[in-house]
């Protein structure tokens, strides 16, 4: 029986993510709901013998909600953000030893390589969904999620300096930044309660702060962090407690005038570091002294 599931998973998988074909399968796919829970439900499978199944599984749902019709129908499945959350687990969760590379090797062996793939499809599920407003809204009702989301955006000051880290580890703390900016960008009421939840998480603002401080190498990632704090400023407590936050506005300051480099200008770091500052500094007196 697990061999056909596994055939199953397989083929969905290959035609999901062809060229010629993924269009069509993942229409076919989102129109059979039965499907859609199934793979869904596939996630839940954490015995190392459904392993691939379970990865085919999350590669196929990241396809398919990339779909706006079909990334309605994955979120309205009961428990669906909860089997999705499941993907999501750090190197620090497992092996607290871990956490700065320099530990062990750069390269990734398998146990490190298998659990990155699975960050990494729940990631992008996770963002996909999140072009919807609703879905925000679940994500951030999602028990335990909003946290394991946040955990992603950590990044040692080793990591962020290294000229050998692997991409995968970069791109992990880029894709959880983005999907960071989307829920904190919300609109509405979704919106001010998700700001209040993510600014609220002890780790939010001190992840940001670092990388920040190290990400000289990594323009990118200090764009979104500071686009983060940007929105977040919208609610009155968050640009309190971002300003409260020991170094973070030094770090924004240092960032205004520090870069100065045309590849700093491309990634507009230092013009989101004086949008973010005009933020905080707005209406907030503890924050303009």
């Amino acid at each position: 029986m697990r061999q056909w599931k596994l055939i199953g998973t397989r083929v969905l998988r290959h035609f999901s993510i062809s060229a010629r074909f993924s269009e069509d399968t993942l229409q076919k796919i989102g129109i059979d709901i039965s499907v859609v829970e199934r793979l869904v439900e596939m996630l839940n499978w954490t015995s190392h013998k459904e392993e691939e199944i379970r990865l085919s599984a999350a590669e196929t749902l990241s396809k398919l909600a990339g779909m706006k019709q079909n990334s309605l129908r994955i979120a309205a499945i009961p428990g669906a953000m909860e089997s999705i959350s499941t993907l999501l687990r750090t190197n620090r969760s497992l092996i607290p030893a871990v956490d700065e590379i320099g530990e062990k090797n750069l390269e990734f062996d398998h146990l490190s390589y298998t659990l990155w793939k699975f960050n990494h499809f729940g990631l992008l599920i996770l963002k996909n969904l999140a072009h919807d407003h609703d879905n925000c809204g679940k994500i951030g009702s999602t028990r335990g999620l909003l946290p394991r989301i946040i955990d992603f955006t950590h990044a040692k000051e080793k990591l962020l300096k290294s000229k050998n880290v692997a991409h995968s580890q970069i791109l992990t703390v880029k894709r959880s930044l983005q999907l960071l900016k989307m829920l904190a960008s919300t609109i509405g009421t979704t919106g001010e309660h998700l700001r209040r939840e993510i600014s609220e998480i002890v780790f939010t603002i001190s992840n940001i702060r670092d990388i920040l401080k190290h990400g000289e190498r990594h323009p990118l990632l200090q764009k979104l962090s500071i686009e983060i704090l940007t929105n977040l400023a919208l609610d009155d407590d968050a640009t309190e407690r971002i300003g409260g936050t020991g170094g973070m506005l030094q770090e924004l300051f240092n960032i205004l005038f520090k870069h100065s480099e045309p590849e700093d200008w491309k990634h507009g770091v230092t013009v989101a570091a004086a949008e973010a500052l005009a933020m905080l500094a707005l209406e907030s007196k503890s924050n303009c002294h």
